[in-house]
This record gives C-alpha cells, structure tokens and sequence, in this order.
C-alpha cells in the first residue's frame, strides 16, 4: 500500500509541476491560462510540494496571498497526513 500510495503522489506532484510550469509558459506569452482553483485543486488533492516548486522555480504565483500561504501550509498538512496513516 505504501509504495503505490508514494507512486501515485508522485505522479500528482509531476502533474501539479507541469501544470504550473504551463500557466508560467502562457501567463509570458499571454495565452489561454488554467484557472487557479485548478492550480489550488491539484495541489490539495497531494500536488503541493510540486506547486510549491514550480512555484519557486519559475517565480509564479508568488505574490498571490492564496498560493503564497495556502501552498506551503498544504505542504505541512501533507506531510502530517504522510506521518499519520502512513508512517
């Protein structure tokens, strides 16, 4: 169970990082952009360290009070999760 739940996370958090990695790539060249609470949803179903990332990486969202805060509290609601019914 565990490693297919690792697995899984995995792939979300590569999805939540792709995804923020396009809307950069389309807020730049002012094209269609995916819509925040899709952003927000991804990373509250298990893709917050990988919004938190792309985040970082690319300078995205940073400034916006709901990623800025919400993001990185999802991250430490993450891994008390991890700790509390998987560890």
């Amino acid at each position: 169970m565990k490693t297919e739940y690792l697995i899984i996370y995995g792939i979300i958090n590569l999805v939540s990082f792709l995804l923020m990695t396009y809307d950069k790539r389309m807020a730049v060249i002012k094209g269609w952009r995916i819509p925040e609470v899709v952003l927000l949803g991804v990373a509250a179903l298990g893709g917050a360290p990988g919004t938190l990332m792309a985040m970082r990486m690319w300078r995205h969202k940073r400034t916006k009070m709901l990623f800025s805060t919400g993001v990185p509290l999802m991250v430490i609601a993450h891994i008390l999760l991890y700790y509390q019914f998987l560890a």
